[in-house]
């Protein structure tokens, strides 16, 4: 079982650092996945601040 637990390990590394390359050497996917999170993340806070506000009305209200 633990031979098995060290090629996974082994095995998922290996994918992992061949994205990271893959990623780095092309600079389109680089602007791409950064516009990704940076979408991301508007969207969650966002949604957050929406359901703040949410929040605030409905308790208003009661």
């Amino acid at each position: 079982q633990r031979k098995t637990v060290l090629e996974s390990i082994k095995t998922a590394g290996t994918v992992v650092g061949t994205g990271i390359t893959t990623l780095l050497e092309n600079p389109s996917k680089i602007l791409l996945a950064t516009g990704g999170i940076t979408l991301l993340a508007l969207g969650v806070y966002s949604a957050r601040g929406a359901t703040q506000t949410a929040v605030k009305y409905i308790d208003s209200r009661l």
